[in-house]
């Protein structure tokens, strides 16, 4: 149990607004959790690998990137190492595994010990069947009229076993209507709920794993550029700027942002155009402390570990699992040539 003494006027105004806030959000989303994680007593964190997203519509490859970004970006922020769906090699001309098979690609891919890794399922269970599914070229307005209940679900489990180690499920009632919606983010309360999630899940693993992360944790930001990322769980298709080639210079911005926006809305026009141009990975907006001593501001990532950097947790994961001492190679682009940056793990 957590116990806050206040001693003055003003810090129980604060803890006022802040409860009063809590309570609110509390009336909005449901919020239900395992009491611990259910796993053999270890000192660090295991790899987390996220198992294919499942929605219960149909959804664009693009939508069910963008949730699942969302996820893995706020289990990254706190210090877990993420293995992402979309962290798999697909040959040219074949289709994108899926369910087991893609679960068996990522942990070839990745080099994953079992032992030392869990499976994370996440689900978002929707009852609106009709709802139509942004992509880069249709930013209609979702089709429902009626407030619906949404589940984010999340569920671990380990490699060896079918049984289910922790649940959480976050619960609340979509309204069509929501003040935030925006020709960006058709589901602002979705968003929330699945922060809601991700925030359970760190708390219980912080209660499992008392020494957290082997290696220290990296203080930086980073924007992914998901430029290519087109045919995430649909196969190989033709990447966004195949597509442009056959329109015009303006109507090819004007799509390839609305593209990026969705998974980065900070995307102003000038990053639209850098990133237009280069290949998928991440660039440094801000690096503090040792990482700094690698990557700079405007360092843009292609490869980490000769793996692509495909969001900024896989920056971020070589740090929190690797051993004091440990090299880590980045590759970066710089005025068009690959260069290359080795960072000691202190």
């Amino acid at each position: 149990m957590r116990v806050f003494f206040l001693n003055t006027k003003l810090h129980f105004f604060i803890f006022s607004i802040l409860v009063f806030s809590f309570l609110g959000a509390c009336q909005k989303y449901q919020v239900t959790a395992s009491d611990a994680i259910d796993v053999p007593q270890r000192n660090h964190y295991p790899m987390i690998l996220i198992a294919e997203p499942l929605l219960n519509a149909t959804p664009q490859p693009s939508e069910t990137l963008r949730r699942s970004l969302t996820l893995t970006r706020h289990l990254s922020a706190g210090a877990l190492p993420i293995i992402a769906p979309w962290e798999v090699d697909v040959p040219e001309g074949e289709q994108w595994p899926h369910l087991n098979s893609l679960i068996e690609s990522l942990a070839i891919t990745n080099a994953i010990d079992m032992d030392n890794a869990l499976l994370l399922f996440f689900e978002i269970r929707d009852d609106a069947s009709n709802r139509v599914v942004y992509n880069s070229a249709n930013f209609e307005g979702p089709s429902y009229s009626e407030n619906h209940d949404v589940e984010v679900y999340l569920a671990i489990r380990d490699f060896h076993s079918d049984r289910i180690r922790a649940e959480i499920s976050v619960r609340f009632s979509e309204d069509p209507f929501h003040e935030d919606i925006t020709p960006l983010e058709n589901r602002p309360e979705l968003e929330v709920a699945i922060e809601l999630a991700a925030n359970e899940l760190i708390l219980l693993m912080q209660e499992t794993y008392p020494e957290r992360t082997r290696g220290p944790v990296p203080t930086f930001t980073g924007t992914y550029n998901a430029q290519n990322a087109f045919s995430y769980g649909g196969g190989v298709g033709p990447t966004l700027q195949t597509s442009f080639n056959e329109i015009d210079e303006v109507e090819a911005m004007v799509a390839s942002r609305n593209w990026l926006q969705r998974f980065e809305p900070r995307m102003n026009t000038e990053d639209v155009r850098e990133f237009s141009n280069l290949p998928t990975g991440v660039r440094i907006d801000e690096s503090v402390g040792f990482i700094s001593d690698c990557l700079e501001p405007n360092d843009y990532v292609i490869q980490v570990n000769n793996r692509p950097a495909l969001g900024v947790h896989t920056i971020a994961r070589p740090f929190l699992t690797g051993q004091s001492g440990n090299h880590i190679q980045f590759i970066l682009i710089e005025n068009g040539q690959e260069v290359y940056e080795n960072c000691r793990i202190p």
